[in-house]
């Protein structure tokens, strides 16, 4: 009888800790539920939800430990030891962890305005942002790999944001000093449109010991295509040189190759194949970044039905009809959640 009272004592004075814990943990369920429907709702990013739980599952720990059935003193060095913790790992971890939680901050905010779905080259790497985090951004290579880059390590250097409305390509060729550059400038325009390129020109870029070096350039407007309308563009010079029985080859080629007066490195026009060259498509390499693009291209989608429907709910006078438009604003709230997850 004295051991069930003594149990009943003990447990009784856990009922506090016990009551505190488990409200602690409804107050963070019902929070992080709010904020993050509110998050969804507005696009707003999630740094903002991660640090306002943080603080929040902090002052829960905090108040667990202060209605503990233990007395002061063990009380206070349990606080202190938390404390000590805490601090310490914001002390070693401070350096990197707050620089690249700013740099974060400044290029999805306040400077550069990175996107999902854009192209970046950075110091040798190259491909199509897939995800902008607190302290890092990852980016899907042209071999279909994703690369995590330090913010703080973007903001340190140089980078080159390709513009989605369109970007400059270019290719050069060098070409013997015989041939007329009247004559090869408009016909590397010629090669540039029929790869598809908008508004391009060429021009002398080097004159070379034994060959002219030219350079034609041209817009491509769909950037989602760019490596293509690179290897498309080169093709394109190729065929439309040789096609105009231009060789292209510099004098020193004579020297070491012993070539006949009358010989010509052009490739046998009747062997070559007139179809278009075959690259691996942007799709394949970029599978991950244009999930991520069609993603938040959808969820935009869902939140302007969402505003359209609450603003049709608050007219609505029928009430069924204002039945109706809930059930399909919490529908579209499922989908929403589902594609923010």
């Amino acid at each position: 009888m004295k051991m069930l009272d003594t149990l009943f004592g003990h447990l009784g004075s856990l009922a506090p800790t016990a009551v505190t814990l488990v409200l602690v943990i409804l107050v963070l369920s019902i929070t992080r539920r709010a904020m993050e429907r509110r998050r969804i709702r507005t696009g707003g990013p999630k740094i903002g939800t991660q640090v306002a739980l943080t603080l929040l599952g902090l002052g829960g720990l905090l108040a667990v430990l202060l209605v503990l059935p233990i007395n002061d003193s063990a009380r206070g060095q349990l606080i202190s030891l938390v404390g000590i913790v805490i601090s310490a790992s914001i002390a070693l971890s401070s350096g990197t962890l707050v620089s690249n939680a700013m740099a974060g901050v400044i290029i999805r905010i306040v400077g550069r305005r990175l996107n999902i779905g854009d192209i970046i080259v950075l110091e040798g790497h190259t491909g199509r942002i897939t995800e902008l985090g607190l302290f890092a951004a990852q980016i899907q290579t042209r071999e279909r790999n994703l690369t995590w880059i330090p913010n703080q390590w973007i903001m340190d250097r140089p980078s080159t944001l390709i513009r989605p409305s369109g970007t400059i390509i270019w290719t050069r060729v060098s070409l013997s000093y015989a041939e007329d550059r009247s004559k090869i400038e408009p016909l590397l325009v010629e090669a540039a449109e029929a790869a598809g390129l908008e508004n391009a020109f060429a021009y002398v870029h080097e004159l070379g010991n034994h060959a002219v070096t030219y350079t034609v350039r041209g817009l491509v407007t769909d950037t989602a295509q760019l490596l293509q309308a690179q290897a498309q563009l080169r093709a394109s010079v190729l065929d439309t040189l040789h096609a105009a029985e231009i060789e292209i080859v510099s004098p020193v080629h004579e020297v070491s190759r012993r070539l006949a007066d009358d010989a010509v490195v052009i490739p046998d026009r009747e062997a070559r194949r007139a179809e278009a060259v075959q690259v691996q498509p942007a799709h394949v390499m970029f599978d991950r970044a244009e999930a991520e693009v069609e993603r938040s291209r959808r969820v935009q989608e869902v939140r302007d039905r969402l505003s359209a429907l609450e603003a049709e709910q608050k007219a609505a006078s029928d009430l069924a009809q204002k039945s109706r438009l809930r059930d399909k604003i919490r529908r579209l709230e499922t989908e929403l959640g589902e594609l923010e997850s």
